[in-house]
């Protein structure tokens, strides 16, 4: 292939270059270094270690002049896994521009010193460790191997590279690191900077102020530690996030000097070749306008050029022009920006490259200009007086551009002449993407198979990732993936239909597929519980929460990429089923879930969504993020189960006991108007004896009107006597049905099962009885109030104490029994409060109303 030929080609110029050059030099230190010792005495070994080595001494210069880093290391070997990982020396350079001059490896073994540069060669390595990236930078690893190395033996080496690259144009870049994982003795760190070159400093995690030294042709500043405390990174930290202290150098003064220096490197070349010119009239002849003009450019750029990038050198950063591009098929982001910027300005579309950093997005307010600040290209173009920022180097993009996602949030540099600052690019994937799963579970019994269909759609940029995943995969791969993830949580799945992609609508960027699957046992027997059970997963949304593994934490949270996704869950089930329909919603400043059980019938559905806004959480905030993401977890997934041989239906058990209440309370009812007719025949009787005995005259005292009749404050217990029955038949259709379900019975009433207790069964029923029994004597007592008959007064005296009392007497058997509050709530003190009020006010006033002695006479 051309792009291997291209790469032999590459690799023997550079092995001449570097053996014109007499390879990797072994040469004494240069005179600008500044000798740094540590004494090597086993008492100054600090305790503490890198696993199996003490690092004892960090030194690294800098020497802007002639653009050398001189590095120097000392190491102590404590153990076999130290002996093995400091058995050998590497070091990478770049030969086009570098050079590397090593200049002692020492061995001390007790007072020796053993010079294991003697009689050694150091081999020169081509490894490519980014090739499996499609990224060939030609940089050459020199390797030694060490001879006699022992547990104990303290390692010391010094070496330079000499050079920088050429594109920064003699402007000086670099960086020290500050703090590190482990224990260091002694950190030395330290820059020499030429008189007329100013070099800015900037401090990212920890501020430590140099120490300076004015010399007559130069300034040098130190930093300069001993016993330097590691600082322990913490896991899942985002990637933007500095876990280790370091300090930034650049000769750059502003964002407006990076933006002159890029702009030059991207410049578009005046002629344009005749190979851009048929690209540009192919693509406007398959466009009818400049929007479709620009979906063709970028769906050409994404397809039909693959990223490949050969960055060696100047070409680290420097794009090769369109016409290399187009004649070769393959670039990486800035060859690809380039040409795409070529296409759209011969489409008379203003377009220009943008530098930033996919890693650290948004964060670089706190870097100084420079052009390592950035590490991607991206391209902005204007249409219709808007911005919008693509990426070329993205894959099986779809739709309109004006609905395409732009996957980093990102602080970004256009690269024009006259920018002077970074600017916000904002991420629309959560606005122009997301994901909806639909599963739908057919049980026609408990024994056979079920039939399970899901349907996804893609929308946006998870259309995209999902195109550019599932490309070039076989349908037998699709179908063993699909299978595989449904085996994870069903057993015997089998597959009626493989996984495939149902429809793609490129205009509006919507990715379907559908899949089906038979599952032979979808009811799993618990015999801790003793019941048959069936769980409903939704692992996809599972997947999109992670739990931090502590709520104490100084470093940030990283929880992965905003994102929006609804999963549904449909079930129909062979038998009616009696459960309580739940809905709960969590929010948190990073997400947003919601959750919904609704039940109709024989149907069951399961919704839940999740809108994750934020892709880090601040180490302050861990601890409650963490209780959250708890709950919404706690939540997701569903269990209906069955005890025994047992349907769902209500027992018959209910409709016994509300029989025999009926009847009761009936029967009581009918028992009181006839003992009160009968008192009633005896009163008229004995009345009529009492006037046919005796002629005197005697004097009625009759009450005065306005006390007589359920008027003024008789209003409040009659309104109660209306509203007793319908209050009791509610609380008995809310509470009771779901209790005496078949499977909830047999939970609560079968010995051996989890919530068992002897008490329960007779408890619920007394429970259930008493209440129908309420019900129809509260409609009795109803009718001697409302006939205003003497019993009357009597009757709610009695009916006020024993239903004020019931509650509080039922409460304390419930505790007594153990019923939970999933069966009955407790009573709280506010509601025995009320109890007490009631009864304090109206049975007194029942006794001395004077209303009261004069309407219920008859």
């Amino acid at each position: 292939m051309m792009w291997k030929k291209i790469a032999t080609l590459h690799v023997f110029l550079i092995y001449s270059s570097v053996f014109a050059q007499d390879g990797v030099r072994i040469d004494r230190a240069p005179d600008w270094v500044s000798e740094v010792t540590i004494p090597l005495m086993e008492s100054d070994v600090p305790q503490d270690s890198s696993g199996g080595t003490q690092l004892l001494l960090i030194d690294e210069q800098y020497d802007v002049a002639t653009h050398s880093s001189f590095e120097h290391y000392t190491r102590k070997i404590l153990n076999a896994a130290g002996l093995q990982e400091e058995s050998k020396l590497s070091w990478t350079f770049d030969p086009t521009y570098q050079q590397l001059k090593v200049h002692w490896v020492y061995l001390h073994r007790g007072k020796q010193r053993i010079d294991l540069l003697k009689g050694q060669d150091i081999r020169l390595l081509q490894r490519e460790r980014n090739l499996e990236y499609n990224l060939y930078d030609g940089r050459l690893t020199a390797m030694l191997l060490l001879q006699d190395v022992r547990v104990g033996d303290v390692l010391e080496y010094a070496y330079t590279y000499i050079g920088q690259n050429p594109i920064f144009h003699d402007r000086f870049l670099g960086s020290f690191q500050i703090q590190y994982a482990y224990p260091v003795r002694k950190t030395h760190f330290r820059i020499v900077v030429p008189r007329g070159k100013t070099v800015f400093i900037a401090y990212h995690g920890k501020k430590k102020i140099p120490r300076e030294r004015q010399h007559p042709n130069s300034t040098e500043f130190i930093w300069e530690e001993e016993n330097v405390a590691p600082l322990y990174p913490e896991t899942d930290t985002p990637d933007w996030y500095d876990i280790l202290p370091w300090i930034q150098l650049s000769e750059y003064e502003s964002w407006g000097d990076v933006a002159k220096w890029g702009s030059a490197l991207f410049s578009l070349p005046k002629r344009k070749t005749e190979l851009l010119n048929k690209t540009v009239s192919l693509l406007k002849s398959q466009s009818r306008s400049k929007e479709e003009y620009i979906q063709a450019a970028l769906k050409f750029l994404q397809d039909d050029i693959r990223y490949f990038g050969f960055e060696m050198g100047a070409n680290s950063h420097r794009p090769f022009p369109p016409s290399i591009i187009l004649k070769q098929r393959f670039g990486d982001c800035k060859d690809k920006t380039l040409l795409f910027c070529a296409i759209l300005e011969a489409g008379d579309i203003s377009a220009k490259p943008v530098l930033v950093n996919s890693q650290r997005g948004d964060k670089l307010a706190d870097f100084h200009p420079s052009p390592l600040a950035f590490n991607h290209v991206v391209t902005r173009f204007e249409f219709s007086g808007r911005p919008y920022f693509v990426d070329p180097t993205l894959s099986h993009q779809r739709g309109t551009f004006t609905l395409l996602c732009f996957p980093y949030e990102a602080s970004g540099l256009v690269l024009d002449t006259t920018a002077n600052h970074l600017i916000d690019i904002g991420n629309t994937c959560v606005t122009f993407s997301r994901i909806e799963i639909e599963e739908h579970f057919k049980v026609p019994s408990f024994q056979g198979p079920t039939e399970l269909t899901c349907v996804t759609k893609y929308f946006g940029h998870s259309a995209n990732n999902l195109r550019a995943y599932y490309a070039g995969w076989t349908s037998r791969q699709l179908e063993e993936t699909g299978r595989e993830y449904y085996s994870k949580e069903y057993l015997n799945v089998k597959t009626k239909r493989a996984l495939k992609i149902e429809e793609d609508d490129e205009s509006a960027n919507v990715l379907t597929m559908s899949e089906e699957y038979v599952i032979d046992s979808l009811w799993e027997w618990s015999k801790e519980r003793n019941r048959f059970q069936a769980s409903f997963y939704a692992t996809a949304m599972r997947r999109q929460f992670s739990e931090p593994s502590s709520s104490i934490r100084t470093m940030p949270l990283g929880i992965g990429s905003p994102l929006n996704i609804s999963y549904k869950i449909y079930v129909t089930l062979p038998e009616y089923w009696n459960a309580s329909n739940t809905e709960d919603e969590i929010h948190d400043s990073a997400f947003t879930f919601r959750s919904s059980v609704k039940w109709f019938g024989k149907k069951l559905g399961i919704q839940y969504h999740l809108t994750k806004t934020e892709d880090w959480v601040p180490p302050h905030r861990v601890s409650q993020y963490g209780g959250h993401v708890s709950e919404a977890l706690n939540l997701i997934g569903y269990t209906v189960y069955k005890y025994g041989g047992g349907g769902s239906n209500i027992s018959g058990i209910f409709f016994v006991v509300v029989a025999f209440g009926f009847l009761f309370g009936i029967g009581l009812t009918v028992g009181a108007w006839k003992l009160s007719k009968a008192r009633l025949a005896q009163e008229q009787l004995t009345s009529g004896a009492e006037n046919s005995g005796q002629q005197a005259k005697s004097t009625e005292v009759r009450a005065p009107a306005e006390f007589v009749g359920i008027r003024g404050w008789l209003y409040l217990p009659a309104a109660g006597l209306i509203l007793s029955p319908l209050t009791y038949a509610w609380q008995i259709i809310q509470t009771f049905p779901s209790i005496f379900n078949v499977s909830r019975w047999e939970q609560l009433t079968t010995p051996g099962q989890p919530e068992y207790h002897p008490m329960f069964a007779s408890f619920l029923i007394s429970e259930l009885f008493i209440y129908v029994c309420f019900a129809f004597i509260s409609v009795g007592v109803s009718i001697y109030f409302f006939r205003k008959k003497k019993e009357a007064p009597r009757l709610m005296i009695i009916w006020l104490l024993t239903s004020s009392i019931f509650p509080i007497v039922d409460a304390v058997a419930a505790w007594l029994v153990g019923i939970t509050e999933t069966i009955f709530p407790p009573l709280e003190m506010r509601q025995v409060g009320s109890v007490i009020s009631s009864v304090c006010i109206w049975i007194p006033y029942f006794i001395i109303s004077q209303r009261v002695k004069s309407t219920f006479v008859l």
